[in-house]
């Protein structure tokens, strides 16, 4: 049994050895252009235009890959119901909250902890980027819909948001 093990060890060490030194190379070659043209456009961006912010991240740019102003495949909103028993909530208490909560919050430092809220997407040399809204209302963002029943598509554009079939026509 012990024979077995020792084998069976030396097997998958030789096994992942040449997995590693085959796929590695390969993964080098293929990757590491985009993340030198990634670096090198980033950098341009300083020199050439100066009016974008930082580069979207690898990650987020999944995200910015959706066509977000004409046809969005994601739409990202908040939506609060505000039961109050005594007390009406105005829209400018609600705009209070998300100014001094996110908009306007800093680290120790003084840097804006979401200073992605003033900004859009925009694109350049094929990559998106952060560019600061110059005219930053959070009053231009901020909806309110007085009612009982509201559904969304009484409110929103259809032709700028799909809803997938496998959800119904319930709304939450």
């Amino acid at each position: 049994m012990l024979q077995f093990r020792k084998c069976i060890r030396e097997f998958c060490t030789i096994l992942i050895t040449v997995w590693i030194l085959v796929t590695l190379p390969i993964t080098i070659i293929l990757v590491l252009p985009f993340y030198i043209l990634r670096w090198t456009v980033s950098n341009l961006s300083r020199y050439f235009r100066p009016d974008l912010a930082q580069m979207v991240s690898a990650v987020s740019s999944l995200l910015a890959a959706d066509t977000v102003y004409s046809c969005p495949r994601i739409n990202i909103g908040v939506n609060l119901k505000l039961d109050t028993l005594n007390r009406k909530t105005t829209k400018g208490e609600i705009v209070q909250i998300f100014q001094s909560s996110w908009i306007a919050a800093r680290n120790a430092q003084g840097k804006l902890l979401y200073p992605e809220f003033q900004q859009y997407l925009t694109s350049w040399m094929g990559y998106s980027f952060w560019k600061w809204e110059l005219d930053f209302e959070i009053e231009n963002h901020v909806y309110s819909i007085e009612g009982n029943a509201v559904r969304p598509d009484q409110y929103l554009n259809p032709s700028l948001y799909r809803r997938p079939e496998s959800m119904g026509t319930n709304y939450i």
